[in-house]
């Protein structure tokens, strides 16, 4: 959208949270971050989420920070964009090697979470990564998108890195262009974790094929 930029959205609107909730009594507080927000981050969009979560540190308030890695669920932008264009034709282009990996969670996990951190106190003042139990490639998702829609698996043909790097930054704010640097930053560097969640939230994430076949069956 217009004039929304991540310093808007992230560091902004957090403070303007935070602010809230101490105007008007609230010690209970769950900041919603990314898998990859560092303070030495390269996309904008983690170092925008690691200056919100600062923020949320200083608050003086009971904080619990999620840093979820690629979130998945039948209103998605990501899952639901590829097996748009995997709807219009068997091709799916891939930049570099597509070797990159992901380890998505299902929104309804990452839901239960804040749910459950509410009735634990010892998530107060702690950050957890989620991320699914299935580690994939980038080009291993497209399969399984695939997969999930009854079709086979598309022709991947691999776009240089270099090339797209040059690319990008003119058409990145092209309306339709699929992708940013910012995203395709995040997507080299990977989205994976080590599940350790899951000792303190006690339960297993939702199967990635079985989620996604799920609701991209029926669309």
């Amino acid at each position: 959208m217009r004039g929304i930029t991540f310093e808007k959205l992230h560091v902004q609107a957090t403070a303007n949270l935070l602010a809230a909730a101490s105007a008007n009594g609230v010690s209970r507080y769950l900041q919603m971050s990314a898998l990859g927000a560092r303070p030495d981050a390269v996309s904008n969009y983690h170092l925008t989420k690691w200056r919100a979560e600062e923020s949320v540190r200083r608050s003086g308030l009971e904080w619990t920070i999620f840093r979820p890695s690629l979130i998945f669920g039948p209103q998605d932008a990501f899952i639901n964009m590829l097996a748009s264009q995997l709807r219009l034709a068997p091709v799916m282009p891939i930049i570099g090697s597509g070797s990159y990996r992901l380890q998505p969670i299902h929104a309804d996990d990452v839901a239960r979470c804040f749910s459950l951190a509410l009735a634990l106190p010892e998530t107060i003042g702690q950050t957890y990564q989620l991320c699914g139990n299935d580690r994939v490639s980038y080009e291993n998702l497209i399969d399984m998108i695939a997969a999930a829609l009854g079709r086979p698996r598309p022709f991947k043909p691999n776009i240089p890195l270099g090339l797209m790097k040059l690319v990008i930054p003119f058409l990145q704010n092209i309306p339709r262009f699929p992708i940013t640097m910012d995203q395709l930053q995040m997507l080299l560097e990977e989205s994976i974790c080590s599940g350790e969640w899951q000792k303190v939230f006690g339960f297993e994430p939702r199967g990635l094929q079985d989620g996604i076949s799920e609701y991209l069956c029926q669309t």
